[in-house]
C-alpha cells in the first residue's frame, strides 16, 4: 500500500488572481485565429520576420498574434500559407467551442462519441499542440487513465502563460476533476471554492463548476454547500445539459438535507429510481450507496448491510459494509467482507479506503488495541490532508476513541479528542 501525491502545481491551488488576469484579457472576432497563428509559428520554430516577410510588417504581425488588432481574411490566408496551412480548411474544420462541446457529450453519457471526436480532432492540423494536449487530458480523465492525466497536467503547467482565458478555465476545471477522481478531495474542494469565487460569464461553465462542486462538497461532508449548489444548478437556464445527473445530485441533496424525515426520503429515493438509468453500473452503485447512507445516518445498520451486500466491488461500499460488519455483523457477514476484501484490487488512488479496510481486517483478526490505535492515527487520520472522505473520517474517529479509551492510549485519546474539538 503506497501513498500517491499529485505533483501538479507543487500541491498548490490555482489562485483567483491568476484566473482573473486571464479572464480579463481582451477578445476579438479573430482571437482564435491570431492565437493559432502565433502557436503554429512557434511550433515550427520560425521568427516573426520569417512569416511577415512579403506580407506585412513585423509589428503588424506581432500585434495580430497578441490579439491587439483584428486581421483581415486575405492577410490571415497569406500568413497561414507561410506556415503550410490552408486558412479555408482551418475555418471549415476548426470548432472554436471544441472543449465545451466535448464536455456536453460527456454529460449526455456519450463517452464513445466523445473519445472518437477527440481522436479525430487531435489528428487535425487546425488545432495547436496546447489544444491537442488539453483534449488528450480530457480523454485520459474520462477514461480514468490518471497516470497519463498527471503527466499532461504537469507538462501543460509549464505553458500556462500561453493559455487563452477559456483554455485556462478548462485546464483548471479538468485539474479539479483529476483531484476529485483521485480522491485528493481537500485540494479539490479548495479549488472549487476558487472557481466559485469567479464571475464567469459563460453560463455552461458556471453550471459545470456547480455540478462538480456538489460531488466534491458531498464527499467532504459540507452538506450545506451540497444543498446550495444543487439549487443553483437546478435553477440555471443551462441545467438541461445536466438532466442525466440531476437525479443523482438530488439523492446527494436528500442525504445532505436533514429537514427531511426518513419516510419522506425513502419515498423520494424510490421516485428518483424510476427517472435514472439503473442499467448504468456507476449510476446504480451510487444510487444504492446514497440509499445506504440514509439508513446509516439514522442508525438502521441492518438495512445498510442488506443494501450494500451486492455492491462490495465499490471501495466506498466495501468500507462502510466492513465497518458495520465489525459493529453488528455475524460470522457469515465477516466472511463475506474478508472474501470481498481479498478479491478487491485497490488502486493507488484508493489509499484511504484500502487503509481503512485493512484496519477492519486487523481488528477482525484480533490485533492488539495499542497497535490498532497507532494504525488509525498514522495510516488513516494523518492522511486527511492528502486524501479525504468524511464518512471514512467519521468511522475512523469513532474507532480511535473506542480503541484508545479501552487501551493504554487512554490519555493520548483524551488529548486527541480535545485537540479535534477545537
Amino acid at each position: 500500500m503506497s501513498i500517491f501525491i499529485s505533483k501538479v502545481k507543487n500541491n498548490k491551488i490555482f489562485e483567483k488572481a491568476l484566473l482573473l488576469r486571464k479572464m480579463n484579457e481582451r477578445k476579438s472576432s479573430n482571437d482564435f485565429y491570431s492565437l493559432l497563428l502565433k502557436r503554429k509559428r512557434l511550433e515550427k520554430g520560425l521568427k516573426l520576420e520569417d512569416v511577415a516577410s512579403g506580407i506585412c510588417s513585423i509589428s503588424y504581425l506581432s500585434r495580430l498574434e497578441n490579439n491587439q488588432t483584428d486581421g483581415k481574411d486575405e492577410n490571415l490566408k497569406l500568413l497561414f500559407e507561410k506556415l503550410d496551412l490552408n486558412y479555408e480548411v482551418i475555418k471549415r474544420e476548426r470548432n472554436n467551442n471544441i472543449f465545451e462541446d466535448l464536455l456536453k457529450k460527456e454529460l449526455s453519457f456519450s463517452k464513445k462519441e466523445m473519445i472518437d471526436e477527440i481522436s479525430k480532432t487531435i489528428s487535425s492540423m487546425s488545432y495547436t499542440n496546447i489544444e491537442r494536449d488539453l483534449l488528450v487530458l480530457l480523454g485520459s480523465i474520462v477514461e480514468e487513465n490518471f497516470e497519463e492525466a498527471r503527466y499532461i497536467l504537469s507538462k501543460l503547467e509549464l505553458e500556462l502563460s500561453l493559455f487563452s482565458s477559456d483554455e485556462l478555465l478548462f485546464y483548471v476545471y479538468m485539474f479539479c476533476c483529476y483531484l476529485y477522481k483521485t480522491n485528493q478531495n481537500k485540494r479539490a474542494y479548495a479549488q472549487v471554492k476558487v472557481l466559485n469565487s469567479l464571475d464567469i460569464a459563460n453560463d455552461f461553465y458556471k453550471t459545470l463548476i456547480w455540478d462538480l462542486s456538489i460531488d466534491v462538497a458531498f464527499i467532504m461532508g459540507e452538506y450545506e454547500q451540497v444543498v446550495k449548489f444543487y439549487f443553483m444548478l437546478a435553477q440555471n437556464k443551462e441545467s438541461y445539459f445536466f438532466n442525466k445527473k440531476m437525479g443523482l445530485h438530488k439523492l446527494q441533496m436528500l442525504v445532505a438535507d436533514s429537514k427531511f424525515n426518513i419516510q419522506e426520503i425513502i419515498k423520494e429515493f424510490l421516485k428518483i429510481k424510476e427517472t435514472i438509468n439503473m442499467n448504468d453500473l456507476l449510476v446504480c452503485t451510487n444510487y444504492y450507496y446514497y440509499f445506504a447512507l440514509i439508513y446509516f445516518k439514522n442508525e438502521m445498520y441492518e438495512k445498510v448491510l442488506e443494501i450494500l451486500k451486492d455492491f462490495l466491488y465499490d471501495v466506498r461500499c466495501l468500507s462502510l459494509y466492513g465497518y458495520l460488519v465489525l459493529k453488528i455483523g455475524n460470522n457469515v457477514d465477516k466472511a463475506i467482507f474478508l472474501s470481498k476484501l481479498k478479491e478487491n484490487k485497490f488502486t493507488k488512488y484508493d489509499y484511504i479506503y484500502e487503509a481503512f479496510c485493512e484496519y477492519l481486517n486487523l481488528t477482525i483478526h484480533g490485533e492488539n488495541k495499542t497497535h490498532l490505535f497507532i494504525y488509525l492515527k498514522q495510516k488513516i487520520l494523518s492522511q486527511n490532508s492528502l486524501f479525504y472522505d468524511h464518512i471514512i473520517k467519521e468511522m475512523s474517529l469513532r474507532e480511535l476513541i473506542e480503541v484508545g479509551l479501552s487501551s493504554s492510549k487512554y490519555k493520548e485519546t483524551l488529548r486527541y479528542i480535545s485537540e479535534n474539538e477545537q
